[in-house]
């Protein structure tokens, strides 16, 4: 009788601790409906991909924008969301950290992690060409010849063509893929052509599924609000494949380093914030010895003081006074030099 009490009693400790956590959670789904998971021991890290297998581990997913030339990190960032939804805040705030106007364009060469419609059409937007490794798409149910990129678009008219001259036409309406939260993730148009026009067709044993042909429905198609940015990312990886290839050896040499060589493995903090300042300061080391590599030490060094003299000599001037001392006049000149410099 005792065993039952006490296994009843466990079972109610259980069970308050468990409505304790889907209190929590009801709490961060109540500011952001996309939130699916909490962490008890750092609220703001989430349960991540390790790899294609289905490893899964409580991380942040620390991104970086490596500049081909040098192998220098130009821009990072601590997040907590998958790659898929990365691309074009990374590129976008890569090219302001490289002081790039508008119009200027910047080449971003990224893994099948990154690829999505929305990303590859953001990106567009900011004159960023994107060279994003496509997921292939399956084409079981249907032989070579009658897949999806067998059938030409005409974008003046709206319609498809299929391999035997018909169209396949839309009646306008947009259709929404929604998530597992219910959030919308995309649009498309449906294209259709009817049923008794392809069933006259000499090919409808090739292009028409079993569903098709047994709910009495044409071949229809699909085109996304993005298909145009996708398209177009597709064609310059099958144009420039050795260029795709080279991203590997950019992007992965301060990790290989950083992780490999110096065993930095796991953050030391927790929170977003204070992982994001324990990045800086890897990256920045990182960057410092890059640089001796490229410049050599002395001449590092050189660089160094000549790019932060103005910052040092404003620092003094700043510091000083507060200890009852006069600079002299010439770090006056230097503080005013470096201002000019800054609003220059």
């Amino acid at each position: 009788m005792k065993a039952v009490l006490l296994a009843i009693a466990d079972l109610d400790e259980r069970k308050e601790r468990l409505m304790d956590m889907d209190a929590l959670l009801l709490a961060a789904q109540a500011e952001d409906p996309h939130v699916t998971q909490i962490s008890l021991t750092d609220p703001e890290a989430r349960m991540l991909p390790l790899n294609n297998e289905g490893m899964m581990e409580l991380a942040y997913n620390v991104q970086s924008a490596v500049d081909d030339k040098h192998s220098l990190i130009a821009h990072y960032s601590v997040e907590n969301q998958k790659d898929l939804y990365l691309l074009s805040p990374v590129a976008i705030e890569t090219k302001k950290a490289l002081s790039l106007d508008e119009e200027e364009s910047l080449n971003v060469l990224a893994d099948k992690g990154y690829h999505s419609g929305k990303g590859l059409q953001e990106c567009a937007d900011e004159k960023i060409v994107t060279f994003v490794a496509f997921p292939e798409q399956s084409h079981k149910d249907r032989p070579k010849g009658f897949q999806k990129p067998d059938f030409k678009y005409d974008r003046d008219n709206d319609q498809y063509t299929c391999p035997a001259g018909k169209h396949l036409k839309t009646k306008g309406t947009w259709h929404e893929k929604r998530g597992r939260q219910g959030h919308v993730q995309s649009r498309y148009k449906l294209y259709r052509s009817s049923f008794n026009t392809c069933l006259a067709c000499p090919f409808a044993h090739k292009c028409l599924s079993e569903a098709n042909l047994k709910q009495s429905h044409g071949r229809s198609i699909e085109r996304s609000e993005y298909e145009e940015a996708a398209i177009a990312n597709r064609k310059r990886i099958l144009l420039h494949r050795e260029m795709y290839k080279r991203r590997q050896a950019i992007v992965e040499h301060p990790f290989g380093t950083i992780k490999r060589s110096w065993g930095f493995n796991y953050t030391l903090l927790k929170s977003k914030e204070k992982v994001s300042g324990e990045m800086a300061i890897i990256f920045t080391a990182y960057n410092l010895r890059r640089s001796m590599s490229i410049f050599g030490v002395s001449v590092l060094i050189e660089v160094l003081k000549e790019r932060f003299s103005g910052f040092f000599a404003m620092w003094r001037f700043v510091d000083r006074p507060a200890m009852g001392y006069q600079p002299p006049a010439p770090w006056y000149v230097s503080v005013e030099l470096a201002q000019a410099k800054r609003r220059a």
